[in-house]
């Protein structure tokens, strides 16, 4: 938390992939700037999932050694999200939304690469 300068983290299940609520932690900050990262563990659909699944744009990424997308929704630059491809099937899920501030659509997505990096970093001690 303190690596993405967030200080309040809330669980907030949510569907991401069309099977019902999966673990989702939601990090937030209380100053300014205001913004806030999604990290959810899927574990009934992979990255395959995104492709062709309507209006959310998909561009092939790395995190780290992982392969990834980069997924942004048609038409908008208000958020970027990150799909790690952690496993046959599974997935981590990593969003940044800025609040009441417009950074670039780029940096939007480097924070949440970023963000996503320390993920994976935690998630072979969480076993």
């Amino acid at each position: 938390m303190k690596q993405l300068s967030v200080v309040q983290a809330d669980r907030n299940d949510s569907d991401l992939v069309d099977t019902g609520d999966v673990p989702v932690c939601d990090y937030s900050t209380n100053g300014s700037p205001r913004f806030s990262y999604g990290v959810g563990l899927v574990t009934a659909k992979g990255i395959e999932y995104w492709r062709g699944s309507g209006n959310v744009d998909v561009r092939r990424t790395d995190v780290g050694d992982y392969n990834a997308v980069e997924l942004t929704l048609s038409g908008t630059e208000n958020s970027c999200a990150v799909s790690v491809d952690v496993a046959e099937g599974q997935q981590l899920y990593v969003d940044y939304r800025p609040i009441g501030q417009k950074p670039s659509q780029e940096q939007m997505c480097q924070n949440a690469k970023k963000a996503a990096e320390f993920a994976l970093v935690t998630l072979p001690t969480l076993a």
